[in-house]
């Protein structure tokens, strides 16, 4: 069993040694501080269960101590010692985060029983800490803890009480089925069907029977009448992926369906009413597609209630490690295989690269590591073969510095047409300073001002 770790924080040479020996003969691991400086120090350098501090310590005040050693570990868990004369001090001190307080002369058992329960209680808040970062984490299915995953999370909360449309952008393998589905299961709708249709996949003579149904006779091959997708997912949801492939003459009946939640099959005399909830996706840029004419301007007004953006992999790469550890788990598990993980360079290599095709991409790197190589760590040269070669040769950091103050310089002294006194404003720099960067860059202000 592991030695519970115990920092001692006390200018009194005689207490610190007598405390320690006391402590020390009972299994705890136990250091002592004879100041601030000293504990934050040691903090630095070690993890520890908990903090005992003196409250009137000789050199300093020990709630000022236990200040600092909360800015280093705000979770470490602190015992304030204080003389009977020093309550009132030490009742306060657990109004600023102090754990308890012990009052001299303290009964050693209860100074035992207080630490013990202490890290009790240290391990219960991180249990619990480390379950909601897991939810956190892994949320509706949805890896990520990054501002722009938090964000979206947090609407897929806010629309699951509604039926309002709502439309999803992102590039190819960014998720956006995985939304629409989370967006299902936080609803009403959720113990109902979930059809899923890819627009770009169904040949366009067909696409409209398939989406709306038909009858019998209605064309040449309809034998038998077929309700269409729309009706097969009544009193739940549809998702429309690639909306942005749908013909425009398909997408006028679309534009009826929604509006009027009712839906005619192909040769029918009279609509079916639906009770639905519609929810689209889309790798293009719809208000483009409308601009030239690809897409009805109405129906783009129509599903463009409640618009969720996707970003692309690079553009949140703080996921990366969490998706990775994910898919590694997540592809070792389906191929019953004990779960490697990767050498500690890889990750770095990972950050670097650009991830073209998203989460997708990510993920099927790791069903081919985890299929390809099943003893040990798995080494950064089998999982970066084509990604090594992707990635950017970095820029040393001065050439990197001076690019981007040339390119400041540019943007700034064309703002200001060559306005040296507006620029230095701006810049919040003094005109020297401006004139000497120019002449650095080999630029002159006469080159912008205008005519």
């Amino acid at each position: 069993m592991r030695r519970k770790k115990i920092i001692y924080v006390d200018g009194d040479g005689d207490r610190r040694q007598l405390l320690q020996n006391l402590l020390t003969g009972v299994q705890f691991d136990v250091s002592v501080a004879q100041d601030s400086k000293t504990a934050t120090t040691l903090i630095h350098n070690r993890q520890f269960d908990v903090a005992i501090v003196e409250l009137c310590q000789t050199k300093g005040d020990g709630i000022a101590c236990m200040n600092l050693i909360h800015q280093v570990t705000p979770r470490l868990p602190t015992i304030i010692v204080a003389d009977n004369g020093s309550i009132n001090t030490g009742v306060e001190a657990i109004h600023k985060g102090a754990f308890t307080f012990v009052p001299r002369p303290f009964d050693p058992k209860e100074l035992i029983f207080l630490i013990n329960q202490a890290c009790r209680d240290k391990l219960e808040k991180n249990k619990h800490r480390a379950c909601r970062e897991v939810v956190a984490q892994f949320k509706h299915g949805i890896v990520g803890k990054s501002q722009r995953m938090s964000d979206i999370l947090k609407t897929i909360d806010r629309v699951s009480h509604c039926d309002s449309t709502v439309t999803i952008y992102g590039a190819s393998g960014t998720g956006k089925e995985m939304v629409a589905r989370a967006i299902q299961q936080t609803s009403q709708r959720r113990y109902n069907k979930f059809i899923t249709v890819n627009c770009a996949a169904i040949p366009e003579h067909l696409l409209e029977s398939e989406l709306f149904g038909h009858t019998q006779g209605a064309f040449t091959s309809a034998s038998t009448s077929s309700p269409g997708l729309f009706q097969q997912a009544d009193r739940g949801t549809i998702f429309l992926d690639e909306i942005g492939e749908i013909p425009l003459a398909v997408q006028t009946k679309l534009l009826r369906v929604i509006q009027e939640r009712q839906v005619r099959p192909v040769g029918a005399v009279d609509p079916v009413d639906l009770d639905i909830r519609i929810i689209v996706a889309t790798n293009k840029d719809l208000e483009q597609e409308v601009r030239s004419g690809r897409f009805r301007e109405d129906l783009f007004y129509r599903i463009h209630v409640i618009p969720i953006e996707l970003p692309l992999l690079r553009e949140r790469k703080e996921d990366i490690p969490l998706l990775t550890e994910h898919f590694l788990k997540k592809c070792s598990q389906k191929m019953r295989i004990r779960y490697r993980p990767l050498a500690r360079s890889t990750m770095d290599r990972l950050m670097q690269y650009d991830w073209p095709g998203n989460i997708r991409e990510l993920e099927n790197l790791f069903e081919r590591v985890v299929a390809l190589h099943q003893e040990g760590v798995v080494p950064e040269e089998m999982i970066l073969p084509e990604i090594g070669q992707s990635l950017p040769p970095i820029t040393p950091l001065t050439d990197a510095r001076n690019q981007f103050e040339k390119s400041y310089l540019h943007d700034l002294l064309a703002h200001t047409r060559g306005n040296i006194t507006k620029a230095s404003k701006i810049a919040g720099r003094y005109r020297a300073d401006l004139y000497q960067m120019m002449r650095k860059h080999d630029l002159s202000a006469v080159d912008y001002k205008s005519e």
